[in-house]
């Protein structure tokens, strides 16, 4: 969809900035869960001495989601 100008409408062009920030949140997320996952598992039963790591990765991810407005 172009404009009066040959230039794409600013509809479009909007929706596709938020779509590419999605895109990197769920980036983001991703990579935060794998390397809690790893800390569970490099743990073998100690993932209670990590819990503080642990959280404070899950609050930048909760924090993340929030700034990008998707907390409920």
């Amino acid at each position: 969809m172009l404009d009066g100008n040959g230039e794409l409408a600013a509809a479009l062009v909007v929706p596709e900035k938020d779509t590419q920030a999605l895109i990197d949140l769920a980036k983001y997320q991703h990579q935060v869960l794998s390397e809690i996952a790893a800390i569970l598992d490099d743990s073998q039963g100690f993932a209670e001495l990590m819990r503080e790591t642990i959280r404070i990765k899950c609050g930048f991810v909760l924090r993340a989601a929030a700034k990008a407005g998707l907390a409920p």
